[in-house]
């Protein structure tokens, strides 16, 4: 629970990249999130906090907060995949990369940085070593300030 599987996310982002939507779908269908609130926290969320690994969230429930708490979805965007890392979120939706920013101590002020799947222009996946616990994904894109996205995933063993 809470762990990634990069081969999906690395098929994932191949897809989306190369602009093949379906196989971006069956590779998100393959892949069966947990139901909604079967998660708990648990202390190692803590220390995944503190090494800013990034873990699988419920894309359904973020899906229904950004469309609620902060409506900034497109009404014929969804959210495919999220991963949280610390109080920041990044979300895979079906037209955009949506990087949420949680900034300060009490985290009032958001940053959201939209990078459209058209400017994502590569990736790279560094899987986990012996020694690690994480495996890293780098997306590039044509946006001149953020031109590699760096996202630490947590990974099954």
């Amino acid at each position: 629970k809470g762990k990634a599987d990069i081969v999906v996310i690395q098929k994932l982002l191949s897809a989306m990249v190369l602009g093949n939507l379906e196989d971006a779908a069956d590779y998100l269908e393959s892949a069966g999130a947990p139901p909604p609130g079967t998660q708990k926290p648990k202390m190692s969320s803590f220390t995944t906090w503190l090494t800013s690994n990034s873990v699988k969230e419920d894309a359904g429930a973020i899906e229904e907060q950004l469309r609620m708490e902060m409506p900034v979805l497109l009404s014929d965007e969804h959210c495919e995949k999220v991963y949280r890392s610390g109080r920041d979120l990044y979300v895979y939706t079906n037209k955009r990369l949506l990087l949420i920013d949680v900034q300060g101590l009490r985290g009032k002020k958001v940053e959201y940085l939209t990078v459209p799947l058209g400017l994502l222009t590569g990736f790279a996946v560094q899987t986990q070593g012996h020694m690690d616990r994480d495996a890293e994904v780098y997306i590039y894109t044509d946006v001149p300030a953020k031109g590699v996205i760096q996202q630490d995933i947590l990974v099954k063993r």
